[in-house]
């Protein structure tokens, strides 16, 4: 039986609406709670800069208290009216809690990374009459001075809604900072759903929620804006669909429609209520709280034992970003390498292709096609050692600036049976996007690595594996006898030179398609693998971050054995093709539930699952979730 390995209620959802997008007259917010009664349980109501009355929010907290809606107003504090720091002051926020009760959820703030990080130089103000179009400041010398001054100026907000008694924030965030959100002191993270790929940002947002040992985490689906510029387009609408599924299945706890449903007025389109567009909205928003009511998720999961790491100091935010922490106008600012190593997690679900020699099945099934359990979360460096070791991998990808405190821990994750992945670059512990190499403990790292940095030279090779490393489960691309091409070799980049102690080279650099006995003595390893305790480290030697372009086919190569080899040994098997996610919930009292999701809009997807002696066959339409349960 499994036990519970995080904070989240999974079988806890609030599903809803965001109102004030297109409207803001208590009339018509009253009319339209009315209209859509059975449609939602919470809504968000958006707050613009100018004076309401008093009255508007307390005639609010009435609606909602009698017809028991949740709720919370978004931009209170970001759309301050000229003169106030918020529209919220601690009396106003004390009689709302007297009227609505249990209802009031707080207040959401959004868009803190789009506008601290993220967003082009146009986008701001030289006269900002809001939070958001203030530039940040463009001093910075180095990652750690950006990232300080972002958690400084979002804890500042929260600093004070504490201050006036609201303790329960959420933060709506399009890029992947949620980390550092919380870091701030939000409560809630929650994910602005389609300005970006939501299936790589979604494990940030929930890794993030993890990782703080948060109990929820949500969804703020963007679709009006973000799901596609032609409003009739019929992709359009099924991306709505998918949006709500998707959330469905990884585990949200808050999902919010923020428009659509009453008006479209964007793009040049100006549609009302009663249109087919808005009807559609209305359908989907109306099925989604149907079908989530009668079917609740079991209160653990989803099962995740594959975790890719967020650096120390990462600025990427997956959304916009082409400078890195908004420090325009600076070469070594502008979004590259470290940045680039994120496309990692497009090859996740993406299966290898028919001629890939790489790619090694099982029984003649192919498992390259995703994970372990389906899914994954990005970690925070920085999470404790008790959330870490709830994962059998942990993979370093962009940005890391290396601490003595990161690697005491990273050692002990794997003395206690852990998989660690990283590279030279993840060693670095110099936090200047320009500055020089200097590896921790300068380069002393044998009792991690099984050796020892005594340098850096400059290569353009291919490589040769070995058949096996240090695990029996993960199987390399290489041949017995390493008489074979040298493969993945794309040109320069910077690598280590190292001395080992303990470790196996298990992946060298050549440039001869027969390899003598004679050249053992010449090797320079592109990988080596350790074992300590219980656990293995795989350590690439490249000090030029994974999104190199004469990096990457190596570092893809690893990680995706890695991934595949998971996916292989797993005892959950889900044999599909890569439009298929699913992902595996359970209770503490042994029921277990598998959520498939066929994301392609047109085919109807053929899925046969093996899991504790049982085989389900299944056939899943475009678009449509599907639910097999399994009893204890």
């Amino acid at each position: 039986m499994r036990k519970r390995v995080n904070n989240i209620d999974c079988s806890a959802l609030l599903s809803g609406i965001g109102c004030g997008d297109h409207q803001s007259a208590i009339s018509d917010f009253e009319d339209l709670i009315e209209d859509l009664e059975g449609y939602f349980d919470v809504f968000s109501f958006r707050l613009h800069t100018v004076e309401y009355p008093e009255s508007v929010f307390y005639e609010i907290a009435k609606i909602a208290k009698e017809k028991r809606k949740f709720f919370a107003f978004l931009y209170a504090y970001q759309f301050a009216p000229n003169g106030k720091r918020s529209h919220l002051d601690r009396r106003i926020v004390e009689n709302i809690k007297k009227i609505a009760g249990q209802y009031f959820l707080g207040e959401i703030f959004a868009e803190t990374g789009s506008e601290k990080a993220s967003k082009p130089k146009g986008y701001f103000n030289e006269k900002p009459i809001r939070i958001g179009e203030e530039m940040p400041p463009q001093n910075f010398c180095n990652m750690r001075e950006a990232k300080d001054n972002y958690v400084s100026c979002v804890k500042e907000m929260i600093d004070y809604d504490n201050s006036i008694e609201i303790n329960n924030t959420m933060l709506v965030e399009a890029t992947a900072f949620s980390r550092y959100n919380l870091e701030s002191g939000v409560e809630i993270p929650v994910l602005e759903v389609l300005p970006a790929n939501p299936e790589s940002l979604i494990p940030f947002v929930r890794g993030a929620a993890v990782g703080y040992q948060k109990k929820k985490w949500g969804g703020f689906i963007a679709h009006e804006w973000y799901g596609g510029y032609n409003h009739q387009d019929k992709l359009k609408e099924k991306r709505l669909k998918l949006s709500y599924n998707y959330l469905y299945l990884s585990g949200a706890n808050l999902i919010f429609l923020e428009s659509g449903y009453n008006m479209i007025d964007s793009f040049g389109y100006r549609f009302n209520y009663d249109s087919p567009e808005c009807t559609y909205y209305r359908k989907e928003l109306k099925d989604f709280y149907r079908f989530q009511k009668n079917h609740p998720r079991p209160t653990c999961g989803p099962v995740t034992k594959i975790a890719f790491l967020h650096g120390n100091l990462d600025g990427y935010t997956g959304f916009m970003g082409s400078s890195v922490w908004s420090q325009f106008d600076k070469k070594e600012w502008g979004m590259s390498y470290p940045e680039y190593s994120w496309k990692i997690l497009d090859e996740v679900y993406r299966g290898s292709g028919w001629y890939d020699f790489a790619n090694f099945g099982k029984d003649g099934y192919d498992y390259s096609v995703g994970l372990a359990y389906g899914q994954y979360d990005v970690l925070p460096v920085e999470s404790d050692l008790s959330v870490l070791n709830n994962y059998d991998v942990l993979i370093f990808v962009g940005w890391n600036t290396m601490t003595d405190n990161i690697y005491d821990k990273l050692k002990n994750y794997v003395t206690n049976g852990g998989h660690l992945v990283i590279s030279a670059a993840h060693l670095n512990t110099n936090d200047k996007r320009d500055g020089q190499y200097q590896p921790v403990r300068k380069g002393f790292v044998s009792d991690l690595l099984g050796c020892s940095v005594t340098g850096v030279s400059n290569t353009n090779c291919g490589v040769k594996f070995s058949v096996k490393g240090l695990s029996d489960k993960v199987e390399y691309p290489g041949t017995l006898d390493y008489v074979c091409d040298c493969n993945y070799g794309s040109g320069y980049a910077d690598y280590v030179t190292v001395e080992l102690n303990g470790g196996k080279t298990v992946c060298f650099f050549d440039d001869k398609f027969v390899h003598s006995p004679d050249d053992a003595e010449k090797i320079s390893p592109a990988v080596i693998e350790n074992k300590i305790g219980d656990g293995l480290v795989t350590f690439l030697t490249h000090v030029d971050f994974p999104g190199h372009p004469a990096v990457y086919p190596l570092y893809k190569t690893v990680v995706k054995e890695i991934l595949t080899s998971s996916n292989k040994n797993c005892e959950l098997q889900v044999i599909c093709n890569d439009k298929i996610r699913y992902a595996l919930y359970y209770d503490e009292s042994g029921g277990e539930e598998l959520f498939l999701l066929n994301t392609d809009y047109n085919i109807l997807q053929s899925v046969t699952v093996f899991y504790k002696g049982q085989i389900k066959n299944l056939s899943i339409p475009p678009c449509d979730l599907a639910i097999v349960t399994f009893n204890s």
